[in-house]
């Protein structure tokens, strides 16, 4: 048996990762995470990020880093809606 109590994690990324997988700039990233940022289509609810919200850590945002490279493969580098805030 294991020593540790902490399981085993999938491959995390934080922002700097993020932007670079996704080939964006870290204003475009801060801009995805606003509350708001998902716009008002179908599916999208008030106060929702583009992005998929992240766990934060005292070191920043982290994501699991297939959720990451699934979103660059789904959503592209597609402009997010504009909220409307």
């Amino acid at each position: 048996m294991r020593p540790y109590e902490t399981p085993s994690l999938p491959p995390l990324v934080g922002a700097k990762e993020a932007v670079a997988i996704l080939g964006i700039q870290k204003m475009t990233l801060k801009r995805w995470l606003e509350p708001g940022s998902a716009g008002d289509g179908p599916g999208f609810q008030p106060g929702h990020t583009y992005l998929l919200p992240p766990q934060r850590v005292s070191a920043g945002p982290i994501w699991v880093r297939a959720d990451i490279e699934r979103f660059r493969d789904e959503i592209g580098r597609q402009r997010a809606p504009r909220s409307q805030g």
